[in-house]
């Protein structure tokens, strides 16, 4: 039978897995274009107040089946060849390491030898993460992936290090994991929405960093927050690397959860209020009586990006960039809020950040849509950094 698809196009399956939703994805990659995005969807994780680990696990995995039936069915019997995931807080947890190898008599430093160092520090992070890993989700953890930032070698950077002489070799990587339970989970759901040829699984965190570099060549130091459901990410990068990830319980359903309180609706009439408001087609009266509600919880947010800041700040000097990405339509509220955060600049007074949105405009070129696809940032940044990086990086089954 002809096919409209040459043997140089593939279909993917891209899905994001947050703390409050699941967003999918149905990418046609064709050799020499940019991706482009023909479907996207989003179904949300319910979080009740009696949540357990065991059931947000349980929810998660259901949201993500919708997720999938939704994609297969906007494949139209189209075979989709790969499935990639990315990773955000709750689910994986991510750090930079610097392990250190130093001998008395100059070494030959070989990929080998730098594997098994790493691998070493590894099993160090998983075993610390598994003891804050909640009951009911997780008895063992597995590495989703690990990247090689940079190598010193006796103090100095070497871009290709592997086969030189020193006495001391610093090698920063990035790792991430993930529960084994969570993992293997996820990826059984793609085999039987989709049979893949390959799945791959990546932290939203890695993905973030990696695509901002390929962006911005120039830029060494940021900022980068990720504001989902329940959380808000944080990661600061100096010189290149990432130097700490965190993250504070607050992201959009906190807003919306105290507008429902304040005016006693439900989430869902709480959240089309908010974007009637922010979108500037609320009534002038409701937006009057909405407006004390927005300063506290805009302070209350603020705060608690200040105190985690603040933190990072008694560690190294921060960045006055920073990029910021809301996995909602309530975006206004958290760009305002970020604005009014100010960083110290080499002990002179402090600046306020320069906030830069993260949409799907700023991916031009990078990724493309199908008309009235719901533009949806997350899967376009996942997409974006799985047209340069996919098939060098993640875990593939």
């Amino acid at each position: 039978m002809f096919s409209f698809f040459s043997s140089q196009t593939e279909l993917e399956a891209v899905f994001d897995i947050g703390s409050s939703s699941v967003r999918g994805g149905l990418v046609r990659k064709e050799k020499g274009k940019a991706p482009h995005i023909e479907f996207t969807v989003r179904e949300a994780i319910p979080f009740p107040i009696d949540l357990t680990p065991k059931r947000f696990f349980q929810a998660m995995i259901s949201a993500l089946d919708r997720a999938n039936t939704a994609v297969v069915k906007a494949s139209a019997g189209r075979r989709v060849r790969r499935v990639a995931y990315a990773f955000s807080s709750p689910w994986s947890a991510t750090q930079t390491k610097v392990a250190t190898i130093e001998r008395p008599e100059p070494f030959v430093l070989t990929k080998a030898i730098a594997d098994e160092v790493i691998s070493q520090a590894e099993k160090t992070f998983e075993a610390e993460a598994l003891h804050t890993t909640p009951d009911g989700v997780a008895d063992r953890l597995v590495t989703m992936e690990r990247r090689v930032i940079q190598v010193l070698l006796n103090g100095y950077p070497v871009t290709e290090p592997y086969g030189k002489k020193a006495r001391r070799a610093d090698i920063s990587f990035f790792t991430s994991i993930v529960p084994k339970a969570v993992i293997d989970k996820v990826f059984e759901t793609s085999m039987k929405a989709h049979h893949p040829k390959g799945t791959s699984a990546y932290s939203f965190p890695l993905v973030a960093f990696s695509l901002l570099r390929d962006i911005h060549h120039d830029l060494d130091d940021f900022i980068f927050l990720d504001v989902g459901g329940e959380l808000t990410d944080v990661s600061a990068v100096k010189n290149g690397l990432i130097v700490e990830s965190a993250s504070f319980p607050l992201g959009f359903n906190f807003l919306i959860r105290s507008v429902s309180k304040a005016f006693a609706m439900s989430p869902e009439q709480s959240e089309s209020l908010l974007r009637l408001h922010f979108e500037e087609h609320g009534d002038d009266n409701l937006a009057k009586k909405l407006e004390p509600v927005l300063i506290a919880a805009s302070k209350e947010w603020a705060n608690a990006l200040h105190g985690l800041l603040t933190r990072l700040s008694d560690a190294m000097s921060l960045p006055q960039k920073l990029f910021l990405i809301v996995g909602s339509d309530l975006v206004r509220f958290f760009v305002e809020s970020a604005k009014d955060e100010k960083v110290a600049q080499l002990g002179l007074e402090e600046v306020p950040f320069s906030v830069t949105l993260l949409n799907a405009d700023k991916l031009k070129g990078h990724v493309t849509f199908a008309p009235n696809t719901r533009k949806d940032p997350l899967i376009a940044m996942i997409t974006a950094f799985l047209h340069t990086h996919g098939a060098l990086e993640g875990e593939g089954r």
